[in-house]
């Protein structure tokens, strides 16, 4: 509907996009940009997903610079497990995993700011409408951050703390 409506359309992911064939679902023709992991050669940071930095940076640069208003999707993968801290050594134990999700989560606020950043100073953020949502919800007080060496299977899971996926505008 965007593509009709003359916007400029995006996806940026920070995932490998190949996971369960999502390129081929979720890609086709009528977008004028898809950035992912494998698109952009970049090589695996977390599990299957490249630094959310490098794709932050692309997606701030093409979005300020295009000159017909968009619709982008930005993906990022910091929060997933193992969750992206900047630290070479993934966390093993309840306790470092906390950790590491409060410093993903740090990371996400600073990527999620310079994005903004870039779109006010181009002057495009007064007309953007940002929707926020994830693919499901996390907590770093659930069970599977309290226990040693397990990790979450949310594929798998239906607590309530998976289900409640975040949602704001």
């Amino acid at each position: 509907h965007a593509k009709a409506k003359g916007y400029w359309t995006a996806l940026y992911s920070s995932q490998s996009l190949r996971w369960r064939n999502l390129d081929q679902f979720l890609i086709d023709d009528t977008l004028d940009r898809a950035a992912f992991r494998e698109s952009l050669n970049a090589p695996a940071y977390n599990e299957l997903a490249m630094d959310d930095r490098e794709l932050n940076s692309i997606a701030a640069e093409e979005l300020t610079q295009t000159s017909r208003p968009f619709f982008a999707v930005v993906n990022y993968n910091m929060l997933h497990f193992p969750y992206h801290t900047g630290e070479s050594t993934p966390a093993r134990n309840g306790s470092e995993l906390r950790e590491a999700y409060f410093q993903a989560l740090l990371r996400f606020d600073e990527c999620f700011g310079a994005l903004l950043d870039a779109l006010e100073c181009s002057g495009k953020l007064q007309d953007t409408a940002i929707f926020f949502t994830a693919d499901h919800g996390e907590s770093p007080s659930s069970t599977d951050l309290e226990c040693d060496n397990v990790m979450p299977l949310r594929v798998n899971q239906y607590n309530a703390e998976v289900l409640r996926v975040p949602f704001w505008i």
